[in-house]
């Protein structure tokens, strides 16, 4: 990458050209993003952790120290920010102030807590659709803050090809390419993990990057890497798109919406067999599995599957691929003579479905409508989709009015005047 302040489409072609999971590169571009952004998104993630008292390794706080996961709720939660703390300063030295060893933190998914990061990855990466014709599987934004020597589970690499943005401190990742490490080498069970933690006789090899504010790192999916940040606490905001499609687990999750709900609870008698059935080289399916059979049938052939699956579809082009989106806005009804506008690189998107349904999506969100005469609001659409301002009429039918209070809702529109 060269060095510039504004990535624009013909940077990115370029970089589609001769980078694009090829090899590594990094550059400086300062991702807009301040730290009370930063701080406030980690207390509404610490505030869901104790909330569901979880300390797994699930989202959305996974904390490390000394290079092993905490699972102890009661230590799990002191390591979590606090209102008391005020900003990352307050966060960091009470965590100096209450161990000295290593302490990695990571926060996934943490758009879903902070629309200035939501909004300013979607930016970043909005020209970058645009020169590739793209839309990756899913696109996860994780925070990492820590003092470590290492990331703690090792030299590892992903199924993501991944843009890194130094946001405070130094930190140094080490890179190394596919045929680096053989399959011999790495944790059984885990083959995306290589078993010597410290790696330091294959460190010469490495590609090493420092990252501060302001540097842009960007690695392809085949690229084994590792974090280091041993003297002083850093923060790097991740943003992972992953690559490898599952068209199959996208229609299964839409169907499981519209087949009954199976019954819950322990049944010893769920698949009644008898011994003369057993004894049949064909015995009977079981009730329960042939009224399911008979249930995926019905769904499949339910007109409201192809909208479900239209309308995911276009959650995922209108969000570019980000898995979490902030909630919602709470966004007081739309009043005759306001006037609107929306950012012409982020259109409304919309299918209709005979005989009056509608599928509408913006930044992620998305909802399928159910109305008579759609043109009216079609013609509003693509008015706004030009940058277009658009004023409220006095006498606007119901059903458009909630589309627009919606459209609200989901933060389409710029400016409301």
């Amino acid at each position: 990458m060269t060095r510039s302040e504004s990535l624009d489409k013909k940077f990115w072609q370029e970089f589609v050209l001769t980078t694009w999971e090829k090899q590594s590169t990094h550059s400086t571009f300062t991702l807009p993003v301040t730290e009370p952004d930063i701080f406030q998104a980690m207390l509404h993630a610490a505030t869901e952790e104790q909330e569901k008292e979880q300390c797994s390794f699930i989202d959305p706080y996974r904390v490390a120290v000394d290079g092993c996961h905490v699972l102890d709720l009661e230590t799990f939660a002191a390591f979590l920010p606090m209102p008391e703390d005020e900003d990352l300063d307050g966060y960091m030295a009470r965590m100096d102030a209450q161990c000295d060893l290593d302490m990695s933190i990571q926060v996934t998914k943490i758009s879903r807590y902070a629309p200035g990061i939501w909004d300013a990855v979607r930016k970043f990466l909005h020209p970058f659709f645009e020169a590739v014709g793209m839309v990756p599987e899913t696109i996860e934004v994780d925070l990492f803050v820590g003092k470590y020597a290492q990331t703690h589970f090792g030299v590892h690499r992903d199924a993501d090809s991944t843009f890194t943005f130094g946001l405070r401190g130094a930190k140094q990742f080490c890179l190394w390419p596919l045929q680096t490490f053989t399959s011999e080498m790495t944790i059984e069970g885990w083959p995306t993990h290589v078993q010597d933690a410290y790696y330091q006789k294959f460190r010469p090899q490495a590609d090493v990057v420092t990252m501060n504010p302001g540097t842009l790192l960007y690695w392809p999916s085949s690229v084994w890497h590792v974090g280091e940040s041993p003297n002083s606490w850093s923060i790097t905001l991740a943003v992972a798109l992953h690559l490898v499609p599952d068209p199959y687990e996208r229609i299964k999750a839409v169907m499981s919406a519209l087949l009954p709900s199976p019954p819950q609870g322990i049944n010893p008698n769920a698949y009644p067999c008898t011994t003369a059935q057993r004894n049949r080289e064909t015995p009977a399916l079981a009730d329960n599995l042939s009224q399911a059979l008979a249930d995926i049938r019905q769904a499949m052939r339910d007109p409201a599957i192809d909208r479900q699956i239209c309308l995911e579809w276009l959650k995922q082009v209108s969000g570019c691929g980000l898995t979490a989106t902030p909630p919602p806005v709470d966004n007081s009804p739309l009043q005759p003579g306001q006037t609107v506008r929306i950012d012409p690189r982020f259109p409304i998107l919309w299918q209709a479905f005979p005989p009056d349904y509608l599928a509408i999506s913006a930044n992620g969100y998305g909802q399928i409508f159910q109305m008579a005469g759609t043109e009216p609001l079609i013609a509003l659409l693509r008015d706004l989709n030009q940058g277009e301002a658009v004023t409220i009429p006095s006498s606007l039918d119901p059903n458009l009015r909630t589309i627009m209070d919606e459209l609200a809702h989901w933060m389409a529109f710029l400016s409301l005047v």
